[in-house]
């Protein structure tokens, strides 16, 4: 492979230094390799209590997006592409001892996921069944009576089927509920901002994804950081993929399957083995980095990613204060993907997930996928007024994974003024000016 000189001098200073991260993802990966799942981890909730409203302050109002839950790989290909590499080799008689133990794992795991692929699990209908019912429980007032609530989703199943455990879970707690459910190209719009079926995306913003410069850096980490010959042998007793495309293909893969096995019930099969503690590391280094600039803050994307992101924020400014008007209805529920918080979640602001910063490895520990967006990851923005003051200031705070989450706003938190919000937010937005992206020579 032909790498440029400034690309050869950048590779060459990762390999050689150690991560600038406070934070020791080497060693996590280490000790425990469900560390490197990634956007794949399972959704899992620790206790955190909430901090008490101020005095005399109560809920009147929540507005929510959630990643669907847990499910099976994305699509058939990603079962069946791995499989018919192993079973031609099969047929050759090409398999290694270590290559047959590894066929019988792929094909364990593409059988379960044969006719499922993209669907929730069930482990993906309790995490939202969960979450609903954490949501019902810290907010009572909002959920009594007949409650209107409105519920959106995207057209993708796992996105509905995610809308209909959470507002199923919430009507079993009280089944006078008025839950309204949505799931059409209008609602996907704003929920799903880079879905080209029904939002126009720019032709920038088109030619970053197909030949971002992103991609060639990550390509050349990995052919400089994974040992895949040596694995190949490892499996193969001849060469069957020759390619060094298809080579980081069929190995990206593995792993992916890898880490998506605890979200459907597969926890017994893993290819993590085949990978060091050190190349697990550094697959999830790839990734975060990877998701950073293709989704979300990077210079690299030139803002065109949170400008993309704008519609949902205005979604849930908008309908914010026409509730807050009318009090017509008690919680907007809104029902998306992981690629949409990549984005949404640096707009606001919060986490430090909106850093910029051009260190590959830095990147990689900081901007975390597994803690930004796991399965059925969640944004809560809950609204509280005082009924006995008649022009008590509107206040909000925002959770992040059922997490308080600190603003960028004066003040320490976690409960802002919705009108500094909204003016802080709308000069945000009015900051973030698309250009040009970076795109590989």
């Amino acid at each position: 492979m032909i790498m440029t000189k400034k690309l050869l001098l950048l590779l060459l200073t990762v390999a050689s230094v150690p991560s600038l991260s406070a934070r020791d993802l080497r060693t996590e990966i280490a000790k425990d390799p469900s560390k490197a799942a990634g956007y794949y981890t399972p959704y899992s909730f620790d206790g955190t209590k909430l901090t008490p409203s101020p005095k005399g302050y109560e809920p009147v109002y929540i507005s929510h997006y959630g990643r669907h839950g847990s499910r099976w790989m994305t699509y058939e290909e990603d079962y069946t592409n791995v499989l018919d590499i192993f079973d031609k080799a099969a047929s050759e008689d090409a398999l290694t001892p270590r290559g047959k133990e590894i066929h019988a794992r792929v094909k364990a795991i593409a059988d379960d996921g044969k006719f499922r692929a993209g669907s929730l699990s069930p482990l993906g209908f309790k995490q939202h069944k969960g979450i609903a019912e954490r949501m019902y429980r810290n907010f009572p007032n909002l959920f009594t009576d007949s409650a209107r609530i409105d519920a959106r989703s995207t057209i993708i199943i796992r996105c509905v089927n995610s809308m209909g455990a959470f507002c199923e879970s919430l009507k079993e707690n009280n089944p006078k509920l008025q839950i309204t459910r949505t799931a059409t190209l209008r609602t996907t719009s704003p929920l799903e901002f880079f879905y080209a079926k029904c939002n126009e995306i720019s032709p920038d913003l088109r030619a970053f994804w197909e030949k971002g410069l992103y991609i060639f850096e990550t390509d050349s980490l990995m052919d400089l950081k994974i040992d895949m010959d040596s694995k190949l042998s490892e499996l193969f007793t001849k060469p069957v993929v020759t390619d060094r495309k298809a080579k980081r293909t069929l190995f990206l893969n593995l792993f992916y399957l890898s880490q998506d096995a605890p979200n459907v019930g597969m926890d017994n099969v893993t290819f993590n083995d085949l990978f060091t503690p050190e190349e697990l590391y550094w697959m999830t280094v790839f990734e975060n980095y990877r998701c950073y600039t293709k989704r979300g803050p990077a210079p690299q994307a030139a803002n065109l990613n949170l400008h993309y992101a704008k519609s949902l924020l205005n979604d849930f400014i908008t309908r914010a204060d026409e509730v807050l008007a009318t009090g017509e209805r008690n919680a907007d529920l809104r029902f998306g993907h992981d690629i949409n918080i990549m984005a949404f979640v640096p707009l606001l602001g919060i986490g430090g997930y909106d850093m910029i910063e051009t260190d590959i490895e830095k990147i990689g520990n900081e901007w975390d996928l597994a803690r930004l967006t796991p399965m059925a990851a969640n944004i809560q923005f809950v609204f509280y007024r005082n009924p006995d003051k008649k022009n008590s200031d509107t206040l909000v705070k925002v959770l992040h994974n059922e997490k308080e989450v600190k603003l960028p706003l004066k003040g320490k938190g976690p409960y802002y003024k919705w009108d500094d919000v909204k003016k802080h937010y709308a000069a945000r937005m009015a900051s973030i000016v698309p250009g040009k992206p970076q795109l590989k020579d």
